[in-house]
């Protein structure tokens, strides 16, 4: 391994030979056993002369460890994790951060068709690049995406392994979070998930603190925050059980109407009403941000057609009851039995007087 001078002389079938010729040869490691594990740490697929896979160097501040980048495991001519796409020495596709050898960040799944290395790096030993590879890929992560290089994911954060983004949604192309929200203080993979046979780490997470979506429609329902900085505008849950406590839009124009916080301070002043199960109906639409809320409007009571009809003017307030000779055929409307007696004894009373009458003409007549 090195630069050698090779010089060589050339004879025909009849013995002529030629003059000697000297040329410069670089020989490099290409398919070098590094650590000795039978497998090579320097491979090169498309045989450029350039390592493209499993690059791995011993650690210089800690020689029982060793720094892996653009790995292999499966010897497929893949990269399977800590793959270095833009040739800065550093992972920043499929990292594994706690060396277990498993994608915990940006998971990426290659092809054959992505993995095409555009970029040699040249040796640096300064830069911490201690030996040559390749790189370069246009393949960018779609998941569990760390934009700022702490280990921590900043956007579109797959929790439960179906290859989706659930948490930190970003839907547009101008790559706004408008969806789901979450601050994570610290990444702890505790999730082993296999996509295609291809195993990676993530992490489950409790209800996101903003525009969250309850109904799983796309829409964000409870916790609206439109200007992006931090803090609620419409529809807060104070008390994240997943129904909005104040400042609700009832109508979906994105200004709250119901319990109000004029104060601001987390204690609804006007409209009061409790909520107990949070059932978005209405679709808003504001500043871009697509949102589901509930009418929470009263409700009057249907008309029954059945029942009768109160008679309009001052009724006797003496006896419990209404009489409504229109719809109840001479009948009572009656509150309790007292009232239906008392009724009952007046018709017998009315009976009587009119048999005395008419006792008293027949015998006034006969007479």
């Amino acid at each position: 391994i090195g630069n050698y001078r090779v010089c060589a002389t050339t004879v025909d079938n009849a013995t002529n030979e030629s003059t000697e010729k000297c040329s410069d040869l670089n020989i490099k490691k290409i398919d070098f056993d590094v650590d000795g594990d039978g497998k090579p740490d320097f491979n090169d697929p498309d045989g450029d002369g350039c390592p493209d896979l499993n690059i791995k160097w011993k650690d210089p501040n800690d020689e029982s460890k060793w720094i892996v980048i653009n790995g292999d495991r499966d010897y497929d001519g893949i990269p399977d994790i800590n793959i270095d796409s833009d040739g800065d020495g550093k992972p920043d596709l499929n990292i594994d951060t706690d060396n277990d050898g498993k994608p915990d960040l940006n998971l990426v799944i290659l092809k054959k068709s992505d993995w095409k290395p555009t970029k040699c790096v040249k040796q640096d030993i300064d830069n911490g690049i201690l030996e040559e590879y390749c790189t370069g890929t246009s393949v960018k992560a779609v998941i569990n995406v760390d934009t700022d290089g702490d280990g921590i994911p900043n956007i579109n954060i797959d929790t439960d392994g179906d290859m989706k983004a659930n948490i930190n949604i970003i839907p547009t192309e101008e790559g706004q979070l408008i969806l789901n929200i979450l601050p994570i203080d610290e990444w702890k993979p505790s999730k082993n998930y296999t996509h295609n046979k291809f195993p990676y780490d993530t992490m489950e997470w409790k209800t996101p603190i903003l525009n969250y979506d309850s109904d799983s429609d796309g829409l964000a329902d409870i916790n609206i925050d439109f200007d992006g900085d931090g803090i609620p505008d419409i529809n807060i849950d104070s008390d994240y059980d997943g129904i909005p406590d104040l400042n609700i839009d009832s109508d979906g124009d994105g200004i709250p109407d119901f319990n109000i916080d004029e104060e601001g301070s987390g204690i609804p002043t006007k409209n009061l009403i409790t909520i107990t199960e949070w059932k978005p109906e209405v679709k808003g639409d504001k500043d871009g941000v697509r949102f589901g809320t509930m009418d929470l409007n009263p409700k009057e009571d249907p008309t029954d057609p059945t029942k009768d009809e109160p008679i309009k003017g001052n009724p006797d307030t003496s006896v419990k009851g209404q009489y409504n000779p229109a719809t109840s055929m001479g009948g009572a409307n009656t509150g309790d039995n007292t009232s239906l007696m008392i009724y009952i004894s007046l018709s017998i009373l009315s009976i009587a007087v009119i048999c005395y009458e008419l006792y008293k003409y027949q015998k006034d007549t006969f007479q």
